[in-house]
């Protein structure tokens, strides 16, 4: 039976680096309706107090469970991803998350995010400087620490990985009030051992940088799977973001497309790359457990050229998580043929070296 009693209202610091357990009270309270925390087939969830939740939802979500006095507790789900840094990751710096004296059960944000450098900071372009001093950005990556980068592997293997770009919206401007662009030398890159062109196997490399980054409203890391998560996410809405063409041999856009995908059974996509105009040598072995393929049911969203490297990210809890990277593809937005990525679940292992 769920009961009913005030708590002292509590918020997060307003800091983007602030840890979860620095709550401090406030002087107004709230009703606040108390839950038995549940527990199904799919997710286990438990009532722990709320500094102890490191998959903690925005607040217009949470289910409280208990009330000690002091602090409350809150229903909290099985971690589905790899928290990577201390300032959490895969997180976006709003109101929600880090709201400055804001009612902790305010009303829940609605609508879909205004296309800013603040809706996908982890995003990042890859550069390779040219004679005359200028970058072309060619691909696409993710900001997985300060000085971590992933990316496709044959984003770096045709070309070369100067620099990386983050924080950035709009290439076409200089004078962003809603972007806080900064380029950034490329140290070392490293490409995964089983990644032999012209198969689009194991697509997937990690850039390490000269320097950290500085994270702000605009930079912020992604988070990856749980090492060895078996979440094959089929059904989800994935969100795809790139600065890649428009359509296939376009025009390119300067300014961050975002896009909302479906991620397909492998076996449906399996079946559309095994028959012509798909090269045999790309797929010898057709889709593959460690690929993932997504796109729109009706055609007309995709990823493209430019995209590559790219993150496919899926929203759970509060908590943004890379699962893909763009890898492949046969055109843009073709109905007939989904896009290929490198399922990132299948790699954490492997980039977790790189994060030590």
């Amino acid at each position: 039976m769920n009961l009913l009693l005030c708590l002292a209202l509590l918020s997060l610091g307003s800091g983007a680096g602030q840890m979860i357990g620095s709550w401090h009270p406030m002087t107004s309270f709230a009703s606040v309706r108390l839950v038995e925390c549940p527990n199904s087939k799919g997710q286990q969830w438990t009532c722990v107090p709320v500094a102890n939740c490191n998959t903690l939802r925005p607040r217009s979500s949470r289910q409280y469970c208990r009330w000690d006095g002091t602090e409350p507790f809150v229903c909290c789900p099985h971690q589905p991803y790899q928290s990577l840094v201390q300032s959490r990751c895969g997180i976006l710096y709003s109101k929600d998350l880090y709201p400055e004296n804001d009612q902790m059960l305010g009303a829940a944000i609605g609508g879909i995010p205004l296309r800013t450098a603040t809706s996908s900071p982890w995003m990042v372009a890859i550069g390779e400087r040219q004679h005359d001093g200028s970058v072309d950005w060619y691909c696409g990556g993710s900001l997985l620490q300060a000085n971590t980068v992933l990316t496709a592997a044959h984003c770096v293997t045709r070309r070369s990985a100067d620099v990386v770009r983050v924080g950035e919206l709009d290439f076409s401007r200089s004078d962003e009030e809603d972007a806080d662009p900064e380029d950034v030398p490329v140290g070392e890159v490293n490409v995964h051992p089983s990644y032999k062109p012209p198969k689009y196997y194991n697509d997937i490399a990690v850039l390490k940088l000269s320097h950290n980054v500085e994270y702000s409203r605009y930079v912020r890391p992604i988070c990856l799977p749980s090492p060895g998560s078996q979440d094959s996410y089929v059904g989800a809405h994935a969100v795809l973001t790139g600065w890649g063409y428009l359509s296939f041999g376009g025009d390119r856009s300067p300014i961050l497309q975002e896009v909302s995908i479906t991620i397909f059974n492998n076996s449906y996509c399996a079946k559309a790359y095994s028959s012509p105009p798909v090269p045999r040598r790309n797929y010898p072995e057709g889709i593959i457990a460690s690929q993932l393929c997504a796109g729109d049911p009706n055609g007309g969203k995709d990823a493209c050229q430019g995209d590559s490297g790219g993150p496919l990210v899926v929203k759970h809890g509060g908590i943004h998580t890379l699962v893909g990277v763009v890898s492949s593809g046969i055109g843009c937005g073709s109905k007939a043929f989904p896009g290929v990525y490198s399922r990132v679940s299948s790699y954490v292992d492997w980039i977790n070296k790189f994060l030590r």
